[in-house]
């Protein structure tokens, strides 16, 4: 049960470090850290090839170049679907596509309560590869197709979120 939270690190709209007193027990408190930052949501988009279109990019956390599917974070007073188009327009220039929602879970319950929406979506048109600054973020992103056994090849460098919306197709 938590008692009493306070905020100890705030960084703009995105991330909030929480300070929580929590009761174990008859009457023990103990100090426990939790993470608020925002929901995101996710669009796993396959072409008539069967490939999964992908996003390699810089990750300040990990220090490390993942992949992960187009999305982003649910803006406040947004729906995790109006959020999956509006990050599609954005990140991909792509318009009033048909999104099918998979599934959404907590992704890192032990820490913070934000959740990962999935959805997806056949394109009958293959965009190209290609780079891009997106707007708001700090890194550079290029965005290419694969298939399965590709997929499993560079399984190592798969966000936990993409592995996640796999599951879900």
């Amino acid at each position: 049960e938590i008692k009493e939270e306070k905020i100890i690190y705030k960084n703009s709209k995105y991330l909030e470090l929480l300070e929580s007193k929590i009761k174990l027990g008859s009457n023990n408190l103990t100090n426990y850290s939790r993470i608020n930052r925002q929901s995101f949501s996710q669009v796993i988009l396959i072409n008539e090839l069967e490939q999964y279109l992908f996003q390699l990019r810089y990750r300040i956390g990990c220090k490390d170049y993942i992949l992960e599917f187009p999305g982003g974070a649910i803006d406040q007073n947004e729906t995790p679907i109006k959020s999956a188009e509006r990050e599609m327009r954005e990140e991909l220039g792509l318009n009033n596509i048909n999104l099918i929602q998979l599934g959404s879970c907590y992704i890192d319950p032990m820490r913070s309560e934000f959740i990962g929406y999935f959805f997806k979506s056949n394109l009958l048109n293959t965009l190209k590869p290609f780079t891009a600054f997106v707007e708001g973020e700090l890194e550079e992103s290029y965005f290419f197709w694969m298939g399965k056994d590709q997929i499993k090849k560079y399984f190592s460098l798969l966000a936990s979120s993409a592995i996640i919306g796999l599951y879900l197709i």
